[in-house]
């Protein structure tokens, strides 16, 4: 008798089995930690966001055994890692995680759909449904803060917002008539205990438009856009059209936070700086008014080729000496090295320009004047490095070599 029901049994694993019905699987674990398998559906072989995905989890230090196959659009990575499949996503940076859809996750599995999937161009309703396709809507409404690509939507009063994950949570935004509106949402479980919106972007609007709000702690937070069409270099690539924009949070006791970040067009945020607590747009708008004005009548133009940071050796003072021609027409002068604490004629904003073979410079202050010194470009006959040749008293001469690795001339 038992043996007949030792082999009913077996019969019924094997009909299970051959059915294809499902059998839960148990955590599985090894001397190097849980195995965790990772599937993602919807993706190309060579797409950019799986291999940026993969050489993540290969330089985790806590990730072994990473490895990848592909079959009919859907990739599969499997490894062991030394905590549960949840906590693996967690790890993730949120730059690479915006990629994907999150389908399903447990202790040993992560199930994502690449959010570069076709699909319906409906956006979703609720909450943590991921668009699947670029949304031409919401991209072209603030090509400065483009809504294409989000992980969630959540409507507010009838009105849908798309969430968007950064390292400090998730923030909700709705664009109309190129007005960005930005939501931040806290929540206590799943039910939202407050909601703070502010207008974060006016991409239409004229340069120098402020517009403030109140928060709600009843701080002030004032929005001023500084520039537009700017150039920007960061970390190696040149963004040529950059939006430009102040804020500040302040109540009667002072300043809290004070910072300028920048959109780049069709891109959206590309970096955020903190700025000086006791920065005035206003003042700021006026100086830049002044100096287009001095600009205007001072002979000649920027030259490009000389913008950046020329060195000259003072072998009596044992010291280099720095000129700093910046971009946008200013110049610096530094003794030492190139720091605030060493900058020397700081009296006032100083203006440059390039007249022919004389460098036109305006030295700023309540004792403003300008100066025009002889200037020629001239390889070094030693190193063959680019130097700038300066007229200092008379006919002496000073020989300033670029700091910056410019080629020769």
């Amino acid at each position: 008798m038992k043996n007949l029901h030792a082999l009913l049994l077996t019969a019924s694993l094997l009909w299970f089995a051959d059915s294809g019905i499902a059998q839960a699987k148990p955590q599985t674990t090894t001397s190097q930690g849980n195995e965790i398998t990772i599937s993602i559906s919807g993706i190309e072989y060579d797409d950019a966001d799986f291999a940026a995905f993969k050489e993540n989890l290969k330089a985790n230090q806590h990730v072994k055994n990473v490895k990848s196959s592909y079959a009919q659009g859907t990739a599969r990575i499997s490894c062991t890692y030394n905590g549960s499949a949840d906590e693996l996503w967690d790890e993730v940076p949120v730059k690479i995680k915006q990629a994907f859809k999150v389908t399903a996750v447990d202790k040993n599995t992560i199930n994502l759909a690449s959010k570069n999937v076709a699909g319906s161009n409906a956006p979703a309703t609720n909450a943590n449904s991921a668009s699947n396709q670029i949304d031409t809507a919401g991209c072209n409404c603030c090509v400065y803060f483009p809504l294409c690509k989000y992980d969630e939507t959540r409507s507010f009063q009838g009105v849908v917002y798309k969430g968007l994950t950064f390292d400090n949570g998730m923030f909700y935004y709705y664009c109309s008539n190129g007005t960005v509106i930005q939501k931040q949402v806290t929540l206590s479980g799943s039910t939202i205990t407050s909601v703070y919106t502010q207008t974060i972007l006016k991409c239409d609007a004229a340069v120098g438009t402020t517009w403030t709000e109140t928060d709600v702690n009843g701080a002030n937070n004032q929005h001023t856009l500084m520039a537009k069409g700017i150039t920007l270099q960061l970390n190696g690539k040149t963004y040529t059209d950059v939006m430009q924009v102040y804020h500040k949070i302040y109540t009667a006791a002072g300043v809290s936070l004070s910072k300028s970040n920048y959109y780049a067009k069709g891109i959206g945020l590309i970096k955020d700086s903190d700025a000086d607590l006791n920065y005035d747009p206003a003042q700021a708008f006026a100086q830049k008014k002044s100096g287009d004005s001095i600009l205007a009548t001072l002979p000649g133009t920027i030259d490009q080729s000389i913008v950046g940071t020329w060195a000259y050796y003072d072998s009596v003072m044992n010291w280099k000496l720095y000129y700093k021609f910046n971009s946008d027409g200013t110049w610096e002068y530094y003794a030492g090295s190139v720091s605030p604490a060493n900058a020397m004629y700081s009296f006032g904003k100083n203006y440059w320009h390039v007249n022919g073979d004389n460098l036109e410079l305006w030295y700023g202050g309540s004792l403003s004047k300008h100066l025009s010194w002889a200037m020629q470009k001239k390889n070094d006959a030693k190193t063959g490095k680019p130097t700038l040749i300066i007229q200092f008293k008379g006919p002496e001469t000073r020989t300033y070599f670029s700091q910056d690795g410019k080629p020769a001339w």
